[in-house]
């Protein structure tokens, strides 16, 4: 059974791969729709116009959210990621805050214990918590906007999570994708990795659908990207 997860990941890497290089959402949200006015070409790089970088749903994004957001996400994790560009880091609020909005519908909430155990990690990858609130200040980045930040990822994750749960894959799509494999398990009968192949297709599935609809909500302008000349990434 290790073996069939193993080709199955071998399978999954591409996905994987092409959805860490854009935010997960299959290619640059910042880059998602045909009309360069609304957001620009990635040829042509970017110059800030005032302190907004971008709007969504017509909030502004501005140089302070950029700030607060490299000063938090630092923390996530123990391990020190590489630097990211300010594309990078503009499409990963604009896709927290659109999937955000859609949990909010569904009347999903953040619970005080998801919230502490999430400010439990952030602390323990600052070297504590007195350490991970100095790094804040120094920023500077308000208490306030660290707490809106966790509540909005746990909200993210909770909506996309969802959504993965809801992912519908027929019998038929597995079938068909296991005799198109079936030398990729081993020639294993289907009735011993019927639900690991269900779950790869699933997360496949998953993944398109979410990058589709973060396109559809680019192209209905609910994200626009402030694009002038050339200019820094």
């Amino acid at each position: 059974m290790k073996t069939i997860r193993a080709l199955l990941c071998v399978l999954l890497l591409p996905v994987l791969v092409g959805c860490a290089a854009t935010g997960s959402t299959g290619r640059s949200l910042a880059n998602s729709t045909g009309n360069p006015a609304a957001l620009g070409a990635e040829e042509d790089g970017w110059e800030l116009v005032g302190t907004i970088v971008a709007r969504i749903d017509n909030e502004a994004l501005t140089l302070s959210d950029l700030d607060i957001e490299l000063a938090i996400s630092r923390f996530l994790t123990a391990k020190e990621g590489g630097e990211r560009t300010r594309r990078a880091v503009i499409d990963a609020i604009i896709k927290r805050r659109l999937l955000v909005s859609e949990a909010q519908k569904l009347r999903l909430e953040a619970e005080k214990e998801e919230v502490l155990e999430l400010l439990g990690t952030l602390f323990a990858n600052a070297g504590g918590e007195e350490p991970f609130w100095s790094e804040m200040a120094a920023v500077p980045v308000a208490e306030s906007s660290v707490f809106s930040w966790v509540r909005e990822l746990i909200l993210m994750r909770k909506y996309i999570k969802l959504r993965r749960q809801t992912t519908f894959v027929s019998e038929s799509e597995l079938i068909a994708f296991f005799y198109a494999n079936h030398k990729v398990f081993g020639f294993a009968p289907l009735s011993e990795v019927h639900d690991e192949v269900r779950d790869y297709l699933a997360g496949k599935k998953h993944q398109k659908q979410l990058s589709q609809w973060m396109d559809k909500q680019a192209k209905k302008g609910r994200v626009r990207v402030v694009e002038t000349s050339k200019g820094e990434r």
